[in-house]
């Protein structure tokens, strides 16, 4: 189902994604120097939401304009895969289980924080570089189409 999605490229990180034809693909870098890459769906209402988000400094309320959209965080860092969770992820009024995963060859982690809306998160680690995969999730649950963008993801070097 995803044969007809566009390609994400990024030949200085290494690595391709698909994401749905009715998406924009915008890019931004953060405080802490992470290369920030949303997929967000066309509606005017999500874009109007995504430059709300964008006007206020490190904030995720473009992710949650749309169960549609998707945001990958790279920044390079020393630290293990283990080292980059959250400190507080064995918090159960917070977070849902910790679970190991594989994306593009390499161990993950993926967990979901609960709040007013909830949150999927998924970590891998590829050379010296972190990947974070962040969505807003109903029912805590992936939709077929966050599952599909996520098993699109590909290394390429």
């Amino acid at each position: 189902k995803t044969a007809d999605w566009k390609t994400y490229r990024n030949e200085e990180y290494g690595f391709e994604v698909r994401y749905p034809n009715y998406s924009i693909v915008k890019t931004s870098q953060d405080k802490k120097g992470s290369l920030v890459i949303y997929f967000n769906s066309q509606s005017s209402s999500t874009l109007a939401c995504w430059e709300y988000a964008h006007s206020k400094p490190n904030s995720d309320v473009g992710v949650l304009c749309n169960y549609e959209n998707f945001k990958i965080s790279i920044r390079n860092t020393p630290s293990s895969l283990e080292e980059s969770l959250p400190s507080n992820i064995t918090d159960i009024n917070y977070y849902g289980p910790l679970k190991k995963n594989i994306i593009s060859g390499e161990p993950a982690y993926e967990f979901i924080a609960h709040g007013m809306i909830d949150y999927y998160t998924a970590l891998v680690k590829h050379h010296n570089n972190l990947y974070e995969f962040f969505f807003a999730i109903e029912n805590s649950e992936l939709s077929l189409t966050q599952k599909q963008f996520i098993s699109t993801f590909k290394f390429t070097k």
